[in-house]
């Protein structure tokens, strides 16, 4: 058995553009927790067999739309709050990296906005932070196998 090459937390970055100089991307300080998941919304239609009408019909699937969705959550890093609540308050999509295997290796890239951005604190522990940043369009695969 061949062992198959992994990546470490440290390596999955999510990179946001900077407000105050476009084209440098900054990775927030604190998360804990990083997460990108891609899903489609799809049309289901019922598909009857010709030669025998009472058959069960079989549904075939045509994909409408997809979405990407970034999750994280952490450690509220007082260095990250001013890019969380300014972008949060903006309401404006922003460019935004994520690298799943390090930046070697590619990276999914588009238009994004930060949809949630949540703070909590028990005590005897820190302060976390939980975000959504939801997918404005279309992003792509920046990397290996890119079309």
């Amino acid at each position: 058995m061949a062992k198959p090459t992994t990546h470490t937390f440290g390596e999955y970055l999510l990179k946001i553009e900077s407000g105050d100089s476009p084209g440098v991307y900054v990775a927030p300080c604190g998360l804990t927790s990083k997460g990108f998941n891609q899903s489609a919304s799809t049309s289901d239609t019922n598909v009857p067999d010709c030669t025998n009408p009472d058959a069960p019909a079989y549904v075939e699937r045509a994909i409408q739309s997809i979405s990407g969705e970034i999750s994280g959550s952490g450690i509220l890093a007082e260095e990250a709050f001013n890019t969380w609540q300014q972008w949060f308050d903006s309401g404006l999509a922003k460019s935004v990296q994520i690298y799943p295997m390090g930046s070697a290796k590619g990276y999914w890239g588009g238009q994004f906005r930060l949809t949630g951005f949540n703070t909590s604190a028990a005590l005897g522990e820190k302060v976390q932070v939980e975000i959504t940043i939801q997918s404005d369009g279309q992003w792509i695969w920046n990397g290996p196998g890119s079309p």
